[in-house]
Order: C-alpha cells, then structure tokens, then sequence
C-alpha cells in the first residue's frame, strides 16, 4: 500500500490488462473532457449503454463500509461498477463479458482497492476481460474496442446517403 494522506491509505492502481494498455488516454487529453465525479461519469454512461442496447448493469455497492445485513445478504464488495452481459472478442480471443471498475478521470480518490482488485484477477482467470477505467473517455474507448462503435444515428444515416 502506498500511503496517500494522513487519514487514507490509498492503494497502488492494478496492471492494465493488454487492450487496456492500448487505450489508456493521456492525462493532458482524458483531462480535457472535463472532470465529472464518477456518479456523473456512470450518469453518462448509463445512457451510452442504454442507447447501445447492450445487455449490463451497475453494480450498486458505493458504500466504503457496506453494511453487515447487505453483505450477509450477498453484496459483494470489490465487484466492478459496470458489467457487460454481451460476448466478444480481442486480439483473437473470446470474452464471455466486460467488467469495467470506474474511477475519476483525473484519479481523486481514484483507489483501487484490494477487493477490487481481487475482483478483477477472479474475472480474468474465468475469461471475462476486467480494467479499471479513469473516466467516462477511457470507459467508452474500452467498450468501442470490445464492441465495435455504436451504430449510426438516424440523422447520421440520411447524411451518409446525401440527403438534405
């Protein structure tokens, strides 16, 4: 552990898996999106997704002491934030799902804790590819690369085919 604050410890973030090594955005440019919190950043994401039609959920586990009766029920803690039910492949290898675990675009309070981190270790060993994604920008560059870019708007189709 790394100490990051006199009251908090903060962790050291885990290794990117390959495709997240390849799109991991710069600083001066992931910055330059403007920096939301991570519930505006999951705000923005819910609709990317849901506009998608893709198959997910959010994991609702924001507590940092989830509480006693939620985890005798089963909360999980360290689960990803988002998990993608739908399959894929990279690099010529096939994934079952995407878990992404969000943090803030410029990394306040951007621990990744052991939990977490164990989380995305379990996943990958049971072919699911699971990052940690620093903002909105990088979430969104890491499901385009597992799925493909969005499909055409309406309006974009009419002005590919030359209309007014």
């Amino acid at each position: 552990m790394v100490a990051h604050s006199p009251t908090k410890t903060r962790y050291p973030l885990p290794p990117d898996g390959p495709l997240m090594a390849r799109l991991r955005i710069p600083d001066d440019a992931r910055l330059a999106f403007g920096v939301k919190s991570e519930d505006q950043d999951q705000r923005r994401l819910k609709k990317y997704l849901d506009g998608r039609g893709l198959v997910w959920f959010h994991y609702p586990a924001e507590s940092d002491q989830p509480q006693g009766s939620a985890l005798a029920r089963g909360l999980k803690t360290g689960v990803s934030d988002i998990i993608i039910f739908e399959e894929f492949v990279v690099d010529g290898v096939h994934y079952e799902e995407l878990h992404a675990e969000l943090k803030r675009a410029d990394l306040t309070g951007a621990a990744v804790s052991d939990e977490q981190r164990e989380w995305i270790d379990k996943m990958r060993a049971r072919r699911r590819m699971a990052e940690w994604t620093r903002g909105y920008a990088e979430t969104v560059a890491l499901i385009e690369a597992c799925y493909g870019p969005p499909p055409p708007t309406p309006l974009e189709l009419l002005f590919r085919k030359g209309g007014r």
